[in-house]
């Protein structure tokens, strides 16, 4: 059994055999453990992009809600991985991934 954070419950995990999806009404932020994840918070608030955002709609970066913090403990409590396309500039690797779940998430 895997946990899929941040992620769309009609998305590619969705249905899946040993996948516990974790979307928006979930609040991946919540996710107590114990199996590995794969976390996919959204990244429109520090991406590459995070200053067109902030100047366009005034999104101050890094302000994501909490969600890239939370998916990363859980990656270091119960092991797995984030994949973000903001990624690199976080962390120093880049994987794909879109995303929008934080923006109902308090990430606005």
């Amino acid at each position: 059994m895997i946990a899929a954070l941040f992620v769309d419950a009609r998305g590619c995990y969705a249905g899946l055999p040993d996948v516990d999806v974790w979307d928006e009404a979930r609040d991946a932020r919540l996710y107590p453990g114990p199996h590995p994840v794969v976390a996919h918070p959204p990244c429109t608030r520090w991406c590459r992009l995070a200053g067109l955002v902030e100047a366009r709609w005034g999104h101050k970066r890094g302000d994501d809600g909490g969600c890239f913090a939370s998916a990363l403990a859980s990656v270091r409590r119960w092991g797995g991985g984030v994949g973000a396309s903001g990624l690199q500039r976080r962390v120093g690797s880049a994987s794909a991934v879109g995303a929008s779940y934080g923006r109902r998430l308090g990430a606005r």
